[in-house]
């Protein structure tokens, strides 16, 4: 083969720090336009993008180039600044850690729609354990 083909997904999580509830839904469409810009500057793609009042999801296609560590870093580097901007509060920081899990492309739809739809799920009630896996307490990480 003379080229090379990415078909990894990920499907990325992290919350702010000590759970705080800070991202309104105000800053919603600044988030996704910053992520979807800076997956562009990744050569990744944003499949989806949802937040709650304490955490944010994010369905990226992977490029070969890059760790998950290094776009999740990349991410959420960026998105602090933003936000401690937004918010008036230099001091806004996400959690240390993440989740990132595999997302079988071929049935990557519910997901997606999943993580689109985060306010609702988290107003209904309705949201999924096993897609909301984050560290619920990082005091011990800073």
């Amino acid at each position: 083969m003379s080229h090379s083909l990415s078909r990894v997904f990920v499907h990325l999580v992290w919350s702010t720090k000590r759970r705080v509830q800070l991202i309104a839904e105000s800053h919603d469409p600044a988030l996704r336009a910053l992520y979807l810009a800076r997956s562009e500057k990744l050569s990744a793609e944003l499949l989806a993008f949802g937040a709650s009042d304490d955490h944010v999801h994010l369905a990226v296609r992977m490029a070969l180039t890059r760790s998950i560590a290094e776009v999740v870093r990349a991410f959420k580097s960026e998105s602090a600044v933003v936000l401690a901007r937004r918010l008036g509060d230099p001091s806004f920081r996400w959690q240390s850690g993440y989740a990132a899990f595999s997302i079988d492309p071929e049935n990557a739809t519910p997901l997606l729609d999943y993580v689109e739809r985060q306010r609702e799920h988290h107003r209904t009630g309705d949201s999924l354990d096993a897609w909301e896996q984050i560290e619920r307490d990082d005091e011990s990480s800073g």
